[in-house]
C-alpha cells in the first residue's frame, strides 16, 4: 500500500482536526488508496509543537513551516494556519513538488489563489482546500 508522508503546519484547533482526520482516514476507505504518515507537525510555540507531536503520534515537530517544505521526506503539507499566511505556505510547498491540503478561505484574494492555482497547476502537483462537513 502507498504510503504519504504528510507535514502538518498549524498544531491549534484545525490542526488537530486534520490530525485525527489523517489517522482515521483508512478508517474510511476500505481499501485505502494510501496510508496517511504523520511525519512533522509545525507550530511556532515549541511547547505546542512538542505536545501535538506526543498527542497525535507525530515522528518530528518543528517551529518554523519551512523545515516542512524543505523536507524530502514530506509528500502533502497540510496547512492549518492563521489565513493570512496560507498563499505562502501554499506556493513555496506546491513549488517544492508537494500536494497541499489548506483550510479554507485558501487565500485572502482573488490574486493569492490564482498564484496557488497556476503554481500548482506548473508543478503538476493537488492544490485542494478543506471544506468543512456537517456533523
Amino acid at each position: 500500500m502507498k504510503k504519504l508522508n504528510v507535514g502538518l503546519v498549524g498544531a491549534g484547533f484545525m490542526g488537530k482536526a486534520h490530525s485525527i482526520g489523517y489517522s482515521d482516514m483508512p478508517k474510511y476507505f476500505w481499501p485505502a488508496p494510501a496510508v496517511p504518515v504523520l511525519k512533522t507537525i509545525c507550530d511556532i510555540v515549541p511547547e505546542i509543537a512538542a505536545d501535538a507531536k506526543e498527542r497525535f503520534g507525530f515522528e518530528k515537530c518543528c517551529t518554523d513551516w519551512r523545515d516542512i517544505v524543505n523536507d524530502p521526506e514530506i509528500d502533502v503539507v497540510s496547512i492549518c494556519t492563521p489565513n493570512n499566511v496560507h498563499a505562502e505556505i501554499a506556493i513555496a510547498a506546491l513549488n517544492a513538488g508537494k500536494h497541499v491540503l489548506c483550510e479554507k478561505p485558501i487565500a485572502s484574494n482573488a490574486s493569492e489563489f490564482q498564484q496557488m492555482y497556476d503554481t500548482a497547476i506548473k508543478n503538476q502537483v493537488i492544490l485542494l482546500e478543506a471544506m468543512r462537513s456537517v456533523f
